[in-house]
């Protein structure tokens, strides 16, 4: 999390599995298990999806230029997934909903390193998840793009992009809280 320490790399969201030392290899948590079914090959993917991070005073219509080429967005937002709404000048919720109506998806991830988003928490949440944005949990940001491509990859799960979305595939999603990983 660092542009030059040697220590810079730091698992998000998650348990290191070891710490490495010259002498040993220390185990601190142990590897998920599957569910005891034989891997196999997923390769269905779309790379007509975007990132797009929010910054203050941006301009909605950034959306228009996406939703021309993208079947899917994920919006870095604020916070706990938070973008101006009717109180600020340039009030996203209009465009939102317009894209999400013609058909594409709209993800919510947050700027931040550790936590999650919650529409719930303020009224600019809840009035953005009334749009029919996804809100991601915790899920990071770069991990949501590349989820969002593989699932509208898989066209017969087109009904269920928002099931899928929320489903934790390989520890993509933390439901609940780690106090270790201070979520």
């Amino acid at each position: 999390l660092h542009t030059s320490r040697r220590d810079a790399f730091k698992s998000v969201n998650a348990l290191p599995v070891a710490k490495l030392t010259p002498q040993k290899v220390e185990f601190i948590s142990k590897p998920k298990l599957r569910t005891g079914e034989n891997p196999a090959l997923d390769v269905e993917h779309t790379d007509k999806v975007a990132l797009v991070k929010y910054f203050p005073g941006q301009n909605p219509d950034v959306l228009d230029f996406y939703s021309m080429t993208c079947k899917g967005i994920v919006i870095e937002a604020m916070g706990l997934g938070h973008l101006p709404t009717e109180e600020a000048t340039n009030n996203w919720i209009p465009k939102v909903k317009r894209v999400i109506k013609e058909g594409r998806v709209i993800c919510i991830t947050s700027q931040c390193i550790h936590g999650r988003v919650d529409p719930y928490v303020y009224s600019a949440g809840r009035a953005l998840e009334k749009t029919g944005a996804i809100f991601l949990d915790d899920m990071l940001p770069e991990t949501a793009l590349v989820k969002l491509g593989w699932v509208l990859g898989h066209y017969g799960w087109k009904s269920k992009v928002r099931e899928k979305m929320l489903t934790n595939f390989a520890g993509e999603l933390n439901h609940r809280l780690v106090p270790e990983l201070g979520n």
